[in-house]
């Protein structure tokens, strides 16, 4: 287990994926309630190392929070391809072909997204990942 920072955002009271802003489909969108450990139905969860890196990834023309939190299963990755197991590629990619038609591979889909094909420094993906502490919020900066 380890201390990571994660990027939350708000939406409608709830604490979401934080890329719950771009309009992803509710299947790769998790809750993140605090004080629970939660896992994603499809893939790995996004953190980070420190906190100045999770806070470049935050805007204030939206609402996010950063969390501080236990996570297991973590980590390093390089591209969005690593964050899924071969397991639940069919499974993502059913999801993804359903959002972005025409889509064969996520090979073909980070092609056509360059956002897709790199991550943020200091990015972390983790198996599963509990809100202990907030220590950011959009709202009061």
């Amino acid at each position: 287990m380890r201390e990571v920072y994660k990027v939350v955002a708000i939406k409608d009271k709830k604490r979401l994926s934080a890329m719950a802003h771009l309009g992803l489909p509710d299947k790769l969108i998790i809750r993140h309630p605090a004080k629970r450990w939660v896992k994603p139905k499809v893939g790995k969860i996004f953190c980070f190392d420190t906190l100045p890196n999770a806070l470049a990834l935050t805007t204030n023309a939206l609402e996010f929070e950063i969390w501080r939190c236990k996570a297991k299963g973590i980590r390093t990755i390089t591209t969005s391809i690593e964050l899924f197991d071969l397991t639940h590629i069919r499974n993502f990619m059913d999801v993804v072909i359903e959002f972005w038609a025409g889509i064969k591979s996520i090979e073909a889909l980070c092609r056509l997204d360059p956002l897709l094909s790199g991550v943020p420094k200091g990015t972390l993906v983790a198996r599963t990942i509990k809100l202990e502490q907030r220590v950011y919020s959009t709202e009061q900066n």
